[in-house]
């Protein structure tokens, strides 16, 4: 759409030579110039991203990637997905790979999507498991090949049919000159599931939105966390984390009150040593400085040994 846009005012600039004086002829020139030397930015980064394999590809972070915010508003970003507790709304874990580690999911069920506005849903193609196809509202079978297509993050199968040519309801079916495409992630059977069960169990649904939305809710209305201030997933995340353990520890003094859990972060104080010391020892050889120490820990601590 860029490239088309550019080369559109670079042949108005074209035409507007021969009808200029010198000094606009100057100033079309540089126009001109201006444009192709964006055109080539923008081919660069289409020769990237087709290298990549991935959908997107972001210049500000390249692990950031375009979400949907609210009325069709995108934003470049993360999508951080995390548990909490049920009873006292407290974070447990996030980046979960829920089917893998045995939990079930009750997450926001994804509506089928077409690349256009006036095509036929997806819903409309039933997907056969056992022979691994699509039948399309005209009855004929979708099938994909044998390879998979890498999108970076997941990987996925494209399903069509030669049918497509002499369809009769092409025409409220697709707007593709190819014929209707359909790409399958290979995680579709777990976000199907998924979307079973919100559906059943409407009310369990709410549930779990309202326990997610208490410590989300704190941290992104009350304290602001709406962005990060580091770049590269890895980096964001320990910001992340670092807002999550200090939202986990005013909820326990809230719950606790203040002299029961300071009795309870001094009875693990030892555990907490125990853990610590050998990430002060590796952090200040890997790095040759005393920056963290433990000397104070001792003075504090008779108890503990080095």
């Amino acid at each position: 759409r860029h490239l088309d846009y550019i080369d559109k005012k670079v042949a108005e600039y074209e035409a507007q030579l021969d009808e200029s004086d010198a000094e606009d002829k100057a100033m079309l020139k540089e126009k001109i110039q201006l444009k192709l030397n964006r055109r080539k930015k923008y081919e660069e980064l289409n020769k990237a991203l087709k290298d990549s394999g991935e959908s997107q590809i972001s210049l500000t972070d390249k692990d950031a990637r375009a979400l949907m915010l609210a009325n069709n508003i995108s934003g470049i970003g993360f999508n951080i997905q995390a548990a909490a507790d049920a009873k006292n709304k407290l974070l447990i874990h996030s980046h979960i790979v829920c089917k893998d580690s045995g939990i079930c999911t009750y997450s926001s069920p994804m509506p089928s999507t077409t690349p256009y506005d006036n095509c036929l849903p997806l819903s409309f193609f039933i997907y056969n498991n056992e022979g691994n196809c699509y039948t399309c509202p005209s009855g004929e079978r979708m099938t994909c090949g044998s390879g998979w297509i890498n999108r970076g993050h997941y990987k996925s199968k494209i399903y069509k049919t030669k049918a497509c040519k002499k369809c009769q309801k092409r025409k409220i079916c697709t707007q593709n000159k190819g014929g209707r495409i359909i790409e399958r992630s290979e995680f579709q059977d777990i976000i199907d599931e998924n979307n079973r069960r919100v559906l059943d169990n409407p009310d369990y649904y709410k549930l779990r939105r309202a326990i997610i939305e208490h410590p989300f809710g704190t941290l992104k209305r009350q304290w602001g966390f709406t962005f990060t201030l580091m770049r590269g997933k890895k980096n964001a995340m320990s910001e992340a984390y670092i807002l999550m353990i200090i939202y986990n520890l005013k909820r326990c003094l809230s719950i606790m009150g203040e002299n029961d859990f300071r009795d309870k972060i001094r009875s693990h104080y030892s555990y907490f040593l125990y853990l610590y010391t050998p990430f002060c020892r590796q952090f200040n050889c890997e790095n040759n400085s005393h920056y963290l120490k433990i000397n104070f820990m001792r003075a504090q601590y008779p108890y503990y040994k080095n």
